[in-house]
Protein backbone atom coordinates (compact mmCIF):
# COMPACT_ATOMS: atom_id res chain seq x y z
CA UNK A 1 0.00 0.00 0.00
CA UNK A 2 2.76 2.80 0.71
CA UNK A 3 4.37 1.93 -2.84
CA UNK A 4 0.60 2.59 -4.31
CA UNK A 5 0.97 6.21 -2.33
CA UNK A 6 4.27 6.55 -3.63
CA UNK A 7 2.92 5.80 -7.28
CA UNK A 8 0.29 8.28 -6.78
CA UNK A 9 2.37 10.89 -5.17
CA UNK A 10 5.47 10.87 -7.84
CA UNK A 11 2.84 11.13 -10.81
CA UNK A 12 0.77 14.14 -9.04
CA UNK A 13 4.55 15.82 -8.91
CA UNK A 14 5.29 15.10 -12.43
CA UNK A 15 1.85 16.57 -13.31
CA UNK A 16 1.88 19.47 -11.66
CA UNK A 17 5.29 20.08 -12.69
CA UNK A 18 4.87 19.43 -16.32
CA UNK A 19 1.81 21.95 -15.96
CA UNK A 20 4.43 24.78 -14.82
CA UNK A 21 6.46 24.37 -17.96
CA UNK A 22 6.13 27.38 -20.37
CA UNK A 23 5.93 26.83 -23.72
CA UNK A 24 7.29 29.01 -26.96
CA UNK A 25 4.92 30.17 -29.76
CA UNK A 26 6.78 32.60 -32.37
CA UNK A 27 5.19 34.59 -34.79
CA UNK A 28 6.01 36.33 -37.90
CA UNK A 29 5.24 39.96 -38.33
CA UNK A 30 5.06 42.25 -41.63
CA UNK A 31 4.13 46.36 -40.82
CA UNK A 32 3.21 48.05 -44.35
CA UNK A 33 3.47 51.54 -43.19
CA UNK A 34 3.31 52.97 -46.49
CA UNK A 35 0.59 55.41 -46.13
CA UNK A 36 2.59 57.22 -43.89
CA UNK A 37 6.39 56.56 -45.59
CA UNK A 38 8.51 59.90 -44.80
CA UNK A 39 7.49 60.78 -41.57
CA UNK A 40 8.66 60.77 -38.31
CA UNK A 41 7.17 58.28 -35.31
CA UNK A 42 7.88 55.28 -33.46
CA UNK A 43 7.69 52.11 -33.06
CA UNK A 44 6.69 51.04 -29.93
CA UNK A 45 7.04 47.14 -28.41
CA UNK A 46 4.98 47.06 -25.18
CA UNK A 47 5.06 44.49 -22.52
CA UNK A 48 2.63 44.50 -19.18
CA UNK A 49 3.81 42.25 -16.47
CA UNK A 50 0.28 40.96 -15.29
CA UNK A 51 -0.35 39.35 -11.87
CA UNK A 52 0.60 37.30 -9.96
CA UNK A 53 4.01 38.00 -11.77
CA UNK A 54 4.03 34.73 -14.23
CA UNK A 55 7.87 35.14 -15.60
CA UNK A 56 7.33 35.37 -18.78
CA UNK A 57 9.27 37.00 -21.85
CA UNK A 58 9.10 38.37 -25.48
CA UNK A 59 11.63 38.02 -28.15
CA UNK A 60 11.77 40.48 -31.26
CA UNK A 61 14.24 38.94 -33.64
CA UNK A 62 14.95 39.00 -37.12
CA UNK A 63 13.71 42.48 -37.65
CA UNK A 64 14.00 44.22 -41.27
CA UNK A 65 12.82 47.27 -42.26
CA UNK A 66 13.48 50.24 -45.20
CA UNK A 67 12.67 52.66 -42.72
CA UNK A 68 15.82 55.23 -40.87
CA UNK A 69 15.92 54.54 -37.21
CA UNK A 70 17.25 56.26 -34.46
CA UNK A 71 18.48 55.64 -30.83
CA UNK A 72 15.86 53.39 -29.03
CA UNK A 73 14.44 54.25 -25.43
CA UNK A 74 14.34 51.23 -23.21
CA UNK A 75 12.50 51.01 -20.13
CA UNK A 76 11.28 48.39 -17.20
CA UNK A 77 12.14 44.73 -18.19
CA UNK A 78 13.67 45.67 -21.79
CA UNK A 79 17.38 44.61 -22.96
CA UNK A 80 18.96 44.26 -26.52
CA UNK A 81 18.29 46.13 -29.93
CA UNK A 82 16.41 45.61 -33.27
CA UNK A 83 19.75 46.18 -34.90
CA UNK A 84 21.69 43.96 -34.40
CA UNK A 85 18.79 42.33 -32.42
CA UNK A 86 16.99 40.56 -31.00
CA UNK A 87 15.64 42.86 -28.10
CA UNK A 88 13.71 40.69 -25.37
CA UNK A 89 10.53 42.49 -22.77
CA UNK A 90 10.41 40.58 -19.72
CA UNK A 91 7.24 40.94 -17.07
CA UNK A 92 9.48 42.31 -14.19
CA UNK A 93 8.01 45.95 -14.49
CA UNK A 94 4.10 46.83 -15.34
CA UNK A 95 4.82 48.51 -18.27
CA UNK A 96 8.32 47.41 -20.05
CA UNK A 97 9.16 48.78 -23.45
CA UNK A 98 11.12 49.68 -26.49
CA UNK A 99 10.69 52.59 -28.10
CA UNK A 100 12.21 52.94 -31.42
CA UNK A 101 12.15 56.53 -32.82
CA UNK A 102 12.04 56.03 -37.05
CA UNK A 103 11.48 58.17 -40.00
CA UNK A 104 8.78 55.47 -41.79
CA UNK A 105 9.79 53.50 -44.69
CA UNK A 106 7.14 51.18 -46.45
CA UNK A 107 7.92 48.35 -44.32
CA UNK A 108 8.95 46.23 -41.17
CA UNK A 109 9.34 42.92 -40.67
CA UNK A 110 10.41 40.94 -37.05
CA UNK A 111 9.88 37.77 -35.58
CA UNK A 112 7.74 37.65 -31.52
CA UNK A 113 8.66 34.56 -29.84
CA UNK A 114 6.90 33.49 -26.46
CA UNK A 115 7.36 32.02 -23.47
CA UNK A 116 3.56 31.49 -22.08
CA UNK A 117 3.68 30.89 -18.47
CA UNK A 118 0.09 30.71 -17.69
CA UNK A 119 -1.29 31.47 -14.10
CA UNK A 120 -4.70 30.03 -13.28
CA UNK A 121 -5.76 32.85 -11.94
CA UNK A 122 -5.19 36.66 -11.69
CA UNK A 123 -4.38 38.74 -14.98
CA UNK A 124 -2.63 37.68 -17.95
CA UNK A 125 0.60 39.66 -19.19
CA UNK A 126 0.43 41.27 -22.26
CA UNK A 127 2.34 41.99 -25.68
CA UNK A 128 1.35 45.34 -27.65
CA UNK A 129 2.94 46.57 -30.91
CA UNK A 130 2.05 50.63 -31.73
CA UNK A 131 2.71 53.14 -34.47
CA UNK A 132 2.96 56.60 -33.21
CA UNK A 133 3.55 60.06 -34.38
CA UNK A 134 6.43 62.39 -33.84
CA UNK A 135 4.12 63.68 -30.68
CA UNK A 136 3.79 60.21 -29.43
CA UNK A 137 0.47 59.75 -30.46
CA UNK A 138 -1.04 56.18 -31.46
CA UNK A 139 -1.96 56.05 -35.02
CA UNK A 140 -5.80 55.52 -35.06
CA UNK A 141 -6.85 51.76 -35.03
CA UNK A 142 -9.86 49.34 -34.50
CA UNK A 143 -8.21 48.18 -31.07
CA UNK A 144 -11.82 48.58 -29.39
CA UNK A 145 -9.92 49.93 -26.16
CA UNK A 146 -9.37 53.27 -27.79
CA UNK A 147 -5.34 52.21 -27.10
CA UNK A 148 -4.43 52.24 -30.59
CA UNK A 149 -2.61 48.64 -30.71
CA UNK A 150 -2.20 47.22 -34.22
CA UNK A 151 -1.44 44.39 -32.40
CA UNK A 152 -2.15 42.35 -29.13
CA UNK A 153 -1.20 38.87 -27.50
CA UNK A 154 -2.91 38.53 -24.29
CA UNK A 155 -0.73 35.54 -22.73
CA UNK A 156 -3.89 33.69 -21.29
CA UNK A 157 -2.93 30.48 -22.34
CA UNK A 158 -0.18 28.10 -23.84
CA UNK A 159 -1.47 28.76 -27.30
CA UNK A 160 -1.65 32.46 -28.38
CA UNK A 161 -4.33 33.92 -30.16
CA UNK A 162 -2.31 37.58 -31.67
CA UNK A 163 -5.33 39.79 -32.28
CA UNK A 164 -4.52 42.16 -35.34
CA UNK A 165 -6.28 45.74 -35.88
CA UNK A 166 -7.00 47.43 -38.86
CA UNK A 167 -6.16 50.98 -39.68
CA UNK A 168 -5.78 53.52 -42.20
CA UNK A 169 -2.34 54.56 -41.73
CA UNK A 170 -0.40 51.07 -41.93
CA UNK A 171 -1.77 47.23 -41.93
CA UNK A 172 -0.25 44.35 -40.17
CA UNK A 173 -0.27 40.79 -40.91
CA UNK A 174 0.73 37.76 -38.62
CA UNK A 175 1.89 34.49 -39.24
CA UNK A 176 2.42 31.72 -36.87
CA UNK A 177 5.91 29.95 -37.18
CA UNK A 178 6.20 27.06 -34.71
CA UNK A 179 4.71 25.60 -31.92
CA UNK A 180 8.04 24.39 -29.63
CA UNK A 181 6.76 21.17 -27.27
CA UNK A 182 9.12 22.23 -24.26
CA UNK A 183 11.64 20.29 -22.84
CA UNK A 184 11.13 18.63 -19.48
CA UNK A 185 12.46 20.85 -16.89
CA UNK A 186 14.83 19.72 -13.79
CA UNK A 187 11.71 19.29 -11.94
CA UNK A 188 9.83 16.98 -14.50
CA UNK A 189 12.48 14.89 -15.25
CA UNK A 190 13.35 14.13 -11.90
CA UNK A 191 9.23 13.36 -11.41
CA UNK A 192 9.70 11.13 -14.16
CA UNK A 193 12.77 9.30 -12.78
CA UNK A 194 10.78 8.83 -9.44
CA UNK A 195 7.99 6.97 -11.07
CA UNK A 196 9.62 4.96 -13.21
CA UNK A 197 11.30 3.75 -9.97
CA UNK A 198 8.02 3.37 -7.86
CA UNK A 199 6.56 1.81 -11.27
CA UNK A 200 9.46 -1.16 -10.85
CA UNK A 201 9.10 -1.28 -7.42
CA UNK A 202 5.00 -1.99 -7.41
CA UNK A 203 6.07 -4.81 -10.02
CA UNK A 204 8.48 -6.59 -7.98
CA UNK A 205 5.81 -6.58 -4.98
Amino acid sequence: MKAKALFVAIISLAFAAAGRAGSILSFDVSVNTAPIEGQSGYLAFDFLGGTPVENNTVTIGSFSTDAALGAATLSGGATGSLVPGPATLDDSQFLNELLQPVTFGATATFTLSFTTNVAPTGIPDSFSFFLLNSALFPYATSDPTGAGSFLTVPIDQANLSPQVFTSDFASVTVTPVTTATPEPAPAVSLALGCLALAAARIRRR
